[in-house]
């Protein structure tokens, strides 16, 4: 009987020191607010354990001061990791938005320990009262100007005296403009926290300038007075520009066609220097920076046999046999010889095509075959052979043949055109080839360094392979 009494007095006991626990009021030491602008406002809660603790010093053994030494840093740290709580928004708020603070407490060991119970209530409250951001415009101070005529203007970008320091730009479209055109500045990102900090938000973030006001170029005929010749012998014609007649010492040109026949079109450039000079000294532009010509009037180099017809070929070859024959007969100190001289074929010497990719222009050689029949007293008639060269054979706009003059064959003795060597017979000593293989072999076999060189002969002259 005894051992139930003291055990019913033991839980009453429990009961009783279980109801003497101290209450402790957790929100007196919540302070819960938020700041800033509407839309843009944060939030903050601070628990203030230090005043907690301190009030409670008898309960907990620690009052503030005690705080600052070992153990009280201890149980300073324990509470907080006990006792805290978070808030359901903290950032951008507006006027109107609920805020609502929650505990949360796991403090159980504490509580047990110092006989006390941490009471608390979740803590609710509409924001309200904040003000509105104050709307400016970001743009002020900033400059943008235009220099230069209407299509070739720039744009230049001011911020120097921009009014706040907060905003950085960027600029874009400064170049080419004409008068009506738009250039934009807008703001870089980065800005909020400063403006939010200043009260103030921009107007607009993206701001165009309009270009007006540029002077209008005036146009002008740039290829007026330039004059364009062409020169050489087609197809390795060539293009000079002469421009010191044209309206400004600026203007410059240049035409890159080479090698150049008649029919051909060609283009001359103005060059973009002399645009821009125009430009920026004169205010003027160019209508065109291109213009195409026609060449014409060019000698056309003969290439090919088919270039001359066959009947040329052979009113040719009469004529210069006449020639030679009366040469002959003029300076020959043997009248009792008769001679006779005919013309039997041509050679036709050009550059070969891989000359042609490295060479800007080249001559064109033609060698006419002539048989030379020699009769004598007393003697068997015999033939020997002579070639006369010509260089750049061609024909002119109005279908008439010429040739460099100096390769004109001069007069017999002179050796000046014709070609071959010397040999002797029946004691006399003969300024050509002795036999047509010898005249084929100097003249067509011996190619002058790069050139390809062919032969056309009449019916029964033709080189023998021995």
């Amino acid at each position: 009987m005894k051992k139930k009494t003291c055990l019913f007095f033991m839980v009453c006991m429990m009961f009783l020191l279980a109801g003497c626990a101290e209450k402790i009021d957790l929100n007196q030491y919540l302070e819960v607010e938020y700041e800033g602008v509407n839309e843009h406002a944060t939030a903050k809660y601070e628990i203030d354990y230090v005043d907690l603790i301190s009030d409670y010093d008898e309960i907990f053994g620690f009052d503030e001061d005690d705080l600052e030494d070992e153990d009280g840093e201890d149980f300073l740290e324990d509470m907080e990791d006990a006792i805290d709580g978070e808030l359901n928004e903290d950032k951008k708020l507006k006027n109107g938005d609920e805020l609502t603070f929650t505990w949360d407490v796991s403090a159980k060991k504490i509580e047990d320990k110092y006989k006390v119970k941490f009471e608390y209530t979740d803590v609710t409250m509409t924001v309200e009262g904040l003000d509105e951001l104050e709307e400016v415009d970001a743009f002020e101070g900033v400059e943008v100007t235009f220099d230069g005529p209407s299509g070739y203007a720039t744009a230049a970008f001011n911020a120097r005296n921009q009014k706040y320091d907060m905003f950085v730009y960027h600029f874009s479209g400064g170049e080419n403009l004409k008068n009506g055109d738009t250039v934009t500045v807008t703001l870089l990102d980065g800005y909020m926290e400063d403006c939010i900090e200043e009260g103030i938000i921009p107007k607009e973030t993206v701001k165009t300038y309009k270009v007006e006001g540029l002077t209008e170029l005036e146009t002008f005929d740039a290829f007026e007075g330039l004059k364009v010749t062409f020169s050489g012998y087609a197809p390795y014609g060539y293009v000079s520009l002469d421009d010191r007649a044209t309206r400004y010492d600026e203007l410059s040109f240049s035409c890159s066609a080479s090698k150049v026949s008649n029919g051909d079109e060609i283009i001359v450039e103005l060059k973009q220097y002399s645009v821009d000079r125009c430009i920026k000294n004169y205010n003027v532009i160019p209508e065109t920076t291109s213009k195409t010509y026609v060449v014409s009037g060019l000698d056309t180099l003969v290439m090919g046999y088919d270039d001359i017809p066959e009947e040329k070929w052979t009113e040719m070859g009469e004529e210069w046999s006449t020639y030679l024959l009366e040469n002959m007969n003029s300076y020959w100190n043997m009248p009792e010889t008769l001679m006779n001289v005919k013309y039997i074929g041509r050679a036709l010497g050009k550059p070969s095509a891989e000359s042609m990719e490295v060479w800007s222009s080249a001559q064109i050689y033609i060698t006419l075959f002539f048989e030379v029949t020699v009769e004598r007293p007393e003697q068997e008639p015999f033939n020997y052979y002579y070639t006369l060269e010509f260089v750049n054979w061609r024909q002119k706009p109005d279908g008439s043949y010429v040739y460099d003059e100096f390769s004109e064959p001069g007069k017999y003795y002179t050796w000046l055109g014709v070609r071959g060597n010397t040999f002797v017979r029946d004691g006399l000593q003969y300024i050509g080839f002795d036999t047509f293989n010898a005249a084929y072999e100097e003249e067509v076999f011996n190619d002058k360094a790069g050139y390809n060189t062919t032969g056309e002969f009449l019916e029964g002259y033709e080189y023998v392979t021995e």
